[in-house]
């Protein structure tokens, strides 16, 4: 089975660590919203620069799904 879609994802950043992930847009398909939360939780994100150090961001992406 193929599939193709975009979910859109919020979630905290928090000095290179996301956080409470959740689907802002579905899929479409429920292991698709699934597959995309799991992407941005287990994503490898740069380390801030100094300035933000310590600060909490509310960040929202597209995961585009193949």
């Amino acid at each position: 089975m193929e599939f193709r879609g975009r979910a859109r994802v919020a979630f905290k950043l928090l000095d290179g660590q996301a956080s409470n992930a959740r689907i802002v847009v579905r899929s479409g398909l429920g292991m698709g919203d699934r597959a995309a939360l799991e992407a941005v939780q287990n994503a490898a994100y740069p380390s801030p620069p100094a300035e933000l150090k310590g600060v909490d961001m509310e960040c929202e992406i597209w995961v585009e799904l193949r």
